[in-house]
């Protein structure tokens, strides 16, 4: 995942991954984003869109009209330019196994 190396999660569970130091971590099926509404500016990367939320230690985004959401939540050491990169890698699996919904 963006060249860094899979990590193990704590609590260990199979809808959690994590990629690096500090951690890039995916989790599936939590629920809607704070401050999520239907006029929410979105990214839309390589056919998944995005709602981004900045963390307190760092950003979180979450996918938005697909059957379950998926966050991402990237340190805020990573550049701001440089914290959709996880995204662009996550899109084909996104798209894949997360069907869109109208």
């Amino acid at each position: 995942m963006d060249g860094r190396h899979r990590r193990g999660t704590a609590p260990k569970s199979p809808l959690t991954a994590a990629w690096g130091d500090p951690a890039v971590v995916l989790r599936c099926g939590v629920g809607a984003p704070p401050g999520l509404v239907a006029t929410s500016e979105v990214l839309e990367i390589d056919g998944v869109e995005w709602f981004l939320a900045d963390a307190v230690r760092g950003y979180r985004f979450s996918t938005v009209r697909r059957t379950a959401v998926v966050e991402v939540s990237v340190p805020a050491s990573v550049p701001r330019a440089e914290a959709t990169a996880p995204l662009t890698d996550l899109a084909t699996v996104v798209r894949r196994y997360d069907p869109a919904t109208p």
